[in-house]
């Protein structure tokens, strides 16, 4: 997508985009938008770069390495699910995201690549997790069951 809005809530319900390639949106990408990066059970990125508007539903699927990265301004309302070895949430050099929900992660990977990543609700970093990369992390509440941070703020 080059330029507009990718919107949800339509007369015949919400719209879904899964798969693997880049959204570029100069609008937003509205309440109602299900997002899900990976799907086909290989290694897979959906980078967007753009506004995510609170309400969108972020995803990243289990089968295959997957991995949803954003490089735009998101506000999420809920968790992303980010609990299997084959998940991985990326935060871009000029990418911010906000998680308005406590964010529990016991498997998969947090890549900071220059990024914001606020979470106002709590963050728990479980042993099985990795959280790398240089970036910003505000979390109300960090907790980590490993025996040192693996990162540095």
């Amino acid at each position: 997508m080059n330029a507009g809005t990718l919107g949800g809530k339509t007369g015949s319900g919400d719209i879904t985009l899964s798969g693997i390639g880049t959204v570029n949106v100069t609008g937003h990408i509205m309440t109602g938008t299900h997002l899900t990066a990976g799907g086909n059970g290989g290694s897979t990125t959906l980078d967007v770069f753009g506004t995510i508007d609170n309400g969108v539903v972020l995803a990243i699927a289990t089968s295959g390495a997957s991995n949803l990265k954003n490089d735009g301004t998101a506000t999420s309302t809920a968790a992303i699910s980010n609990n299997s070895t084959n998940q991985t949430l990326t935060i871009g050099s000029l990418g911010a995201l906000t998680i308005n929900a406590a964010e529990s992660i016991t498997s998969g990977t947090i890549s900071m690549a220059g990024g914001t990543l606020t979470d106002s609700s709590g963050l728990t970093v479980g042993s099985g997790e990795t959280l790398n990369g240089p970036g910003t992390v505000a979390a109300h509440r960090l907790i980590s069951s490993h025996s040192r941070e693996p990162f540095a703020n």
